[in-house]
């Protein structure tokens, strides 16, 4: 159930909204003025707020920016019944969500309520899309994926892949041999046979090993490739994904000196 605070220092506007509001089913918690306000914010979190814009000791507007420091994302809607328009101008710029005029007319309060729910729900998805992007980005420069053909040349190079090393997909892909993405220690045909040979025979080919990069910087990783069949389970490639642990290098010789001492 959404929680709605209202901050108003008329009775009457109070019960007539609070009144309203839960038969729209909304828990409704209200305020003679706005340190009560304030104080019923912290306490109760709720997902939208009415303040009055003329109260006595603190107005609608040390409210708005009280409540904006507090929490930034939080909608607040300013009721009035005066007001230029550069007051409303002025509150707008100061995060307020709507404005209201008294006497509050009862379609346009549902509309602005619907309006400002719909507004943070559409918020709320954002910041998850959001936070579901920053994953997949964090992710994409710890790991990387590609697909090889069955001489070890690469069919497919994806995005981790190029944030890591620092080729792209048109330097790569169908040009290079899976083995060439290997250090100096490791850029030999016999690891590139071997890991060939195991998944032949089924397995999956786990090891540590040093890749370099474009730039020919080296970097520690967990290589793990497995076999990659097409729609009729037929071998046709290397499904080869690739870790960069040198975070995880670095924190296991820290750990390692500060024990030695």
């Amino acid at each position: 159930m959404k929680k709605i605070l209202i901050i108003d220092d008329e009775p009457k506007i109070r019960k007539t909204m609070k009144k309203y509001l839960e038969m729209a089913d909304f828990q409704v918690f209200t305020a003679a003025n706005g340190s009560e306000g304030i104080e019923t914010f912290l306490e109760e979190r709720p997902d939208l707020v009415f303040s009055d814009l003329k109260m006595p000791e603190m107005s609608g507007e040390a409210v708005l920016k009280e409540l904006k420091a507090i929490d930034p994302d939080i909608d607040v809607i300013i009721i009035t019944s005066h007001g230029t328009l550069e007051d409303a101008v002025n509150l707008m710029k100061l995060g307020a969500t709507d404005i209201l005029l008294k006497p509050v007319d009862i379609d346009l309060f549902e509309i602005v309520v619907e309006r400002a729910l719909k507004k943070q729900q559409l918020r709320r998805s954002k910041n998850r899309a959001d936070m579901f992007n920053h994953a997949i980005f964090k992710a994409a420069t710890t790991f990387y994926i590609c697909t090889c053909d069955l001489n070890g040349k690469i069919m497919s190079w994806n995005k981790g892949a190029e944030l890591i090393t620092g080729y792209s997909k048109k330097e790569i892909v169908d040009k290079i041999h899976f083995s060439k993405m290997f250090a100096a220690d490791n850029e030999s045909t016999s690891l590139a046979d071997e890991i060939i040979n195991t998944i032949f025979k089924g397995r999956v080919f786990d090891a540590e090993i040093n890749f370099k990069k474009k730039n020919n910087s080296i970097f520690p990783a967990c290589l793990s490739a497995s076999k990659l069949d097409d729609e009729n389970g037929n071998l046709i490639g290397l499904l080869v994904i690739v870790r960069d642990i040198s975070e995880k290098k670095a924190a296991d010789e820290k750990a390692q000196k500060s024990a030695a001492r």
